[in-house]
């Protein structure tokens, strides 16, 4: 199943408005449905509050690792939204992949 980060303004702002918000230490998962055909959708957030530049682009790596290993149990008719919290920096790789399957097993 392929991946990929949505690009476009309206489905970002469709993404953003969804109601459905899971939270976890590290990270909030905003789901909404997504009309498409063997493909993962999902938008990644980070913001300057967590950290500078170097560690904003390495937790966005890590998060685009866990999703194209998880790509098998995420849904392709489901748009992701994943939005980092200041924890995530000190966060070590396990705990990370246990919250981030735990948000959307949910």
């Amino acid at each position: 199943m392929k991946v990929s980060s949505v690009k476009s303004a309206e489905k970002i702002k469709f993404l953003k408005s969804s109601q459905n918000k899971k939270s976890g230490k590290f990270l909030i998962l905003v789901t909404a449905p997504f009309e498409s055909e063997d493909v993962i959708n999902y938008l990644l957030i980070v913001t300057k509050k967590v950290g500078n530049a170097v560690a904003r682009n390495r937790i966005k790596r890590r998060l685009r690792a866990l999703i194209y290993e998880s790509r098998i149990l995420m849904n392709s008719k489901t748009g992701y939204l994943f939005i980092a919290k200041n924890a995530i920096i000190d966060s070590n790789t396990t705990d990370l992949k246990e919250e981030f399957l735990k948000l959307i097993s949910k």
